[in-house]
């Protein structure tokens, strides 16, 4: 229904957005799960200033 009143131009812009943040999604995933093993690894009482880095 919503395809066809949707140009080819606009259903390509949605498609290539859907795209980027699904790449976006997993790329954040694996960084947070690499976080998340540097801080087991981390001994305790070892602290730290914690920055978000850009993907």
């Amino acid at each position: 229904m919503l395809a066809g009143e949707l140009t080819e131009e606009q259903i390509e812009m949605f498609l290539t957005i859907a795209d980027g943040t699904a790449g976006f999604a997993t790329a954040l995933r694996a960084a947070r799960n690499r976080n998340i093993d540097n801080d087991e690894d981390r001994e305790e009482g070892e602290g730290g200033v914690r920055h978000l880095r850009a993907l």
